[in-house]
């Protein structure tokens, strides 16, 4: 199936951007739904160690054929947004019963990659790694103006929520839109409604989050186009909220160095 590679990554920056989605608002003093949510999110990306989980499960059809796709995603960042900070994330993923497993890491200014037999290195300086897992992880918000609807438990700890499609259509594609070789790749998104669950723990940090959402895609690669819609279910989870996370890296030398990670773009 022509292009289902490229498919398949902006399909899993898309998610994870979207699963991720639980930092970065001010925090208010009325604790209505949308400000007890908005407090967790900061407090949640407060944090400088963060170790986090996601399952999920989805069915693509593309050109006339049906496939279920998995993924099993273990991520673990030290000292986010600092000048030491350092990534380790390793993801299954289920491919019509084909298990691909793949390996990322970040460290001292280099991106790593083990993946299909292949080990590759590029050189990537900080800001250039924060946008990148911006883009695939997701570290930012849903924005205020994207709720639809909200509500909360009487503990203050599940919050039930419903993301406008229309406004997150708009962030994925303005995201891809620096992802993809602009110069010959085009991609239109459109996302259905979200609906989503985000328990709290007791201290008030995100602990868990669950999506249920839609989505289709129009996708012109080099000249050829290809169309395709999924329905996804999506479980994250925060371990270990507030403790170190302490990460282990391969050896390095075996992998191939690359060049710069900016002039793939």
């Amino acid at each position: 199936m022509k292009h289902l590679k490229k498919i398949l990554c902006a399909m899993t920056a898309i998610v994870m951007a979207l699963s991720f989605a639980a930092c970065g608002e001010e925090e208010s003093s009325e604790q209505d739904p949308v400000d007890i949510y908005l407090a967790a999110a900061e407090k949640t990306e407060a944090l400088g160690d963060l170790d986090m989980t996601m399952d999920m499960t989805s069915t693509m059809d593309i050109e006339g054929e049906s496939m279920d796709i998995t993924y099993a995603i273990d991520a673990k960042i030290k000292d986010y947004n600092t000048d030491t900070m350092q990534l380790q994330m390793a993801m299954d993923m289920g491919l019509s019963g084909t298990e691909i497993p793949m390996n990322v890491y970040y460290n001292e200014g280099h991106y790593y990659i083990d993946a299909m037999g292949q080990k590759m290195s590029y050189s990537m300086d900080l800001q250039e790694m924060m946008t990148q897992m911006e883009n695939q992880m997701g570290m930012g918000s849903y924005p205020e103006e994207s709720i639809q609807s909200i509500e909360v438990s009487e503990d203050n700890k599940t919050l039930t929520l419903v993301i406008d499609g229309a406004v997150m259509s708009d962030f994925v594609n303005q995201m891809m839109a620096t992802s993809l070789n602009t110069t010959t790749d085009t991609a239109d998104f459109t996302i259905g409604d979200i609906d989503c669950v985000i328990t709290l723990n007791d201290d008030g940090y995100i602990e868990t989050q669950t999506m249920d959402f839609t989505m289709n895609m129009n996708l012109d690669v080099e000249g050829s186009s290809t169309s395709f819609s999924m329905s996804i279910h999506a479980d994250s989870t925060y371990n270990n909220i507030g403790q170190e996370v302490t990460i282990e890296f391969p050896d390095f030398s075996e992998y191939t160095d690359m060049g710069s990670f900016s002039d793939l773009t």
